[in-house]
């Protein structure tokens, strides 16, 4: 019973952090941020949550490698649990991040395939969909950068960055 209550002051604890860290990356403090992060993650190292966030943490300080390894964590987490809890981990966000990640060190198969994984979660929401087409337009596929733009705005016809790329891909031989 005392190694329970402990348990609980800790996860506590952890969530605490959480909402302070939280505060620190809207404010744009991305090292207090992962600071509090790492912190509650010494509590709760299995949090899909806090492996999120301090995934996104840690890509905003300009480290790829550990913000892959920690959503890819939250990832892994999130599919482990016996309950799942909506958001828990944020898997849409995340595989937008990783696909950020693959992109950046030229792994655009890998990216691709992470855009669709999050596009196929959510067919509603489009910045699956902005980096997909912008992807296929630095891969040379003009013509399915433009059937996901096309896609893209049947869900919002406003988005901005649609928009903007579906002007490029027409202007584009």
């Amino acid at each position: 019973l005392a190694r329970y209550d402990a348990g609980r002051g800790g996860a506590q604890r952890a969530r605490t952090l959480m909402t302070e860290s939280d505060a620190a990356f809207e404010a744009r403090d991305f090292v207090r941020s992962e600071a509090l992060l790492a912190e509650a993650l010494a509590l709760e190292p299995d949090d899909p949550d806090l492996l999120f966030r301090h995934g996104n943490a840690l890509l905003q300080l300009g480290r790829p490698d550990l913000a892959e390894q920690a959503l890819r964590a939250s990832l892994a987490q999130r599919d482990s649990q016996l309950v799942w809890r909506i958001g828990a981990g944020e898997p849409y966000q995340a595989q937008l991040l990783l696909g950020i990640i693959a992109s950046t060190r030229g792994a655009f198969d890998e990216a691709v395939a992470r855009f669709e994984t999050a596009r196929a979660m959510n067919p509603w929401q489009t910045g699956a969909m902005v980096l997909l087409a912008a992807t296929y337009e630095v891969l040379g596929r003009a013509d399915l950068a433009r059937s996901v733009v096309a896609a893209g705005l049947a869900v919002d016809p406003g988005d901005a960055r649609l928009r903007e790329l579906d002007q490029r891909l027409k202007a584009a031989p």
